[in-house]
């Protein structure tokens, strides 16, 4: 009974947990039936990572002001039509957008205070997408870990994919994982 009561718990846990994810539940089954059929359980996680790291840098997402400081970012700001050219009119639109968004009582007048509110907002929105988006890859490598798939993570379930990690490290096979064995690896 103690058994069933946890594997109720955990699910209605990641439940609440996907359901404050943009992430449904379809698309990390998907991720682990992906890992399931690519084989090498225990690394497939890296690959998904790397594709959807890839895919985002392919389209990435407008910033706001402050999105960093690379020409990359410059262009990723101000370039509104996204035509490879940053007019003066869209830097300065874009430069009023976020003077407006700095004084949020409209004095024309930033204030110590407002100033860092407005990037107090910016830098929570960040860390809550980067929070969602850990949380969403613990579930996938929950159920990559997972191999019976039956919802529980067993001890021989977690030391297998730190044993195959060993074994991927150990690349002369002696038993060892250190400066013998080739650095590249992992």
């Amino acid at each position: 009974m103690m058994m069933k009561t946890t594997s109720i718990l955990l699910a209605a846990a990641s439940a609440l947990a996907l359901g404050a994810c943009t992430t449904t539940t379809a698309q990390t089954v998907d991720a682990t039936k992906m890992a399931s059929v690519e084989g090498e359980k225990a690394y497939v996680h890296k690959d998904a990572e790397k594709k959807m790291k890839k895919e985002a840098d392919a389209k990435p997402q407008r910033r706001s002001m402050g999105g960093g400081h690379s020409k990359a970012d410059f262009f990723n700001t101000y370039d509104a039509d996204e035509d490879g050219t940053v007019t003066t009119a869209e830097y300065r639109a874009v430069r009023d957008e976020g003077y407006d968004a700095r004084d949020p009582d409209g004095d024309a007048r930033v204030m110590p205070d407002e100033y860092v509110a407005e990037y107090e907002a910016r830098l929570e929105q960040d860390l809550a997408a980067q929070r969602d988006r850990q949380i969403k890859q613990a579930y996938v490598r929950f159920g990559i870990l997972d191999a019976d798939k039956d919802g529980i993570l067993t001890r021989e379930e977690f030391q297998a994919s730190g044993q195959n990690m060993f074994q991927r490290l150990d690349t002369n096979e002696d038993g060892l994982v250190n400066d013998a064995d080739t650095k590249d690896a992992y």
